[in-house]
């Protein structure tokens, strides 16, 4: 894309250049094109992971804009994920990021909904999860407005709804798929990974975007040092 074309390069990022970050907050879509869509979704997620890189070479008050494959991203196009569905109005999707250990975000996000939350369960769920050194998770629901069938798939990303956070953005580490019936409510708890080593732990709302991470896979450390590695920082 046009809008990623480097001008000054970034040392470690392919195709990367820093920014001013007041010029990019104030122009998101001159930078992230279509994915700084509400709708669509994944500007934010790119902006951290653009803010940890800038960081990582020692740059102030910028950030290194590149493009989603650089940043260790790939957009997930198929017509059967969350962002697809939403798009054409088929279903509504509402998510909430937490640390494992704690469930009051889970909790008050079920209730607000109307719907039952079984901590006993989710502890339990969360012990055999931290068990493969996974730390976070998603909650997930989503409402029918038709019947679609939804694919989630491992690595699939949800972002912080507001850009420029500090709070970390997630990766989910377990794949799922659901038929969510018209006028259905199906609430899902997924696993996740942190893509920002540097950021805070996540705690309230989160969205979908159509991006997948590549760095996901193995244990909470292993997708660190894969994204460390690709900033230039991993001894």
């Amino acid at each position: 894309m046009d809008i990623f074309k480097p001008v000054t390069k970034s040392r470690y990022i392919i195709g990367g250049r820093p920014v001013a970050i007041d010029q990019v907050l104030e122009a998101p879509s001159q930078y992230f094109g279509k994915l700084a869509d509400p709708d669509i979704g994944g500007a934010n997620a790119l902006y951290a992971a653009g803010i940890e890189a800038a960081n990582a070479e020692g740059l102030s008050d910028q950030i290194v804009v590149a493009g989603p494959e650089a940043l260790g991203f790939k957009v997930d196009e198929g017509e059967e994920g969350i962002v697809s569905w939403r798009q054409k109005g088929v279903i509504a999707a509402h998510a909430v990021g937490f640390s494992l250990g704690s469930s009051s975000d889970l909790g008050e996000f079920f209730a607000m909904h109307e719907l039952k939350f079984d901590a006993a369960a989710h502890l339990e769920q969360a012990i055999g999860w931290r068990e493969k050194d996974i730390q976070f998770g998603i909650g997930l629901i989503l409402e029918g407005l038709e019947d679609p069938p939804v694919v989630i798939p491992t690595g699939a990303v949800f972002q912080q709804p507001v850009m420029g956070t500090t709070q970390q953005n997630l990766a989910i580490a377990q794949g799922a798929s659901a038929m969510v019936a018209a006028g259905a409510t199906v609430p899902i708890i997924l696993p996740a990974w942190c893509l920002n080593p540097t950021f805070h732990p996540p705690s309230g709302p989160m969205t979908a975007t159509p991006l997948v991470s590549t760095s996901a896979g193995g244990s909470q450390g292993d997708v660190w040092s894969r994204i460390r590695t690709r900033y230039g920082t991993q001894p």
